[in-house]
């Protein structure tokens, strides 16, 4: 089970004096306390036992989590194990070209955890646009160093 997502848009780019704060940023997302407090994966009723390690009981939901104790080495196996598409600019940024999933997961937690990082440009809006398999569309806007998630309301005429 899980809910199918098209992302439309992307104009997402971490500015090469940011990426390694911003790759902290997501390893921070694999901590122990993080994974308590936000991951939605997890199975208990199965016969995982509350006795296995945290990472075997609790993980982002469709994400290839690192293991235990363990972070991502480099931005791009980071964007890539929560199934973006990342490209490597000439100028060391790092731009998030598409997503390579189908059921959403946990991603507005990594887009609020990268959000600070986000290059934000007058006139050049920063932005993942959605649509979900019932039809409803949103999109997220990084502004101000946040995030703002945003609905659409499809007219035609």
């Amino acid at each position: 089970m899980g809910y199918c997502v098209e992302i439309i848009t992307w104009n997402i780019t971490i500015p090469a004096d940011k990426v390694a704060d911003c790759l902290a940023a997501i390893n921070a997302l694999h901590t122990d306390t993080e994974l308590l407090a936000h991951a939605s994966g997890g199975s208990w009723g199965g016969g995982v036992s509350m006795e296995k390690p945290l990472r075997e009981r609790k993980w982002y939901s469709w994400v290839d989590n690192p293991k235990d104790g363990e972070g991502f080495k480099d931005i791009r196996d980071a964007f890539t194990a929560w199934r973006y598409e990342p490209i490597q600019e000439e100028d060391g940024s790092v731009s998030v070209d598409s997503f390579h999933g189908e059921k959403w997961g946990d991603d507005p937690i990594l887009y609020a955890a990268i959000a600070p990082f986000v290059l934000q440009e007058a006139g050049n809006e920063a932005i993942i646009e959605c649509r979900g398999e019932d039809g409803n569309h949103w999109r997220y806007l990084f502004k101000d160093g946040g995030m703002v998630e945003q609905s659409a309301k499809v007219s035609w005429e």
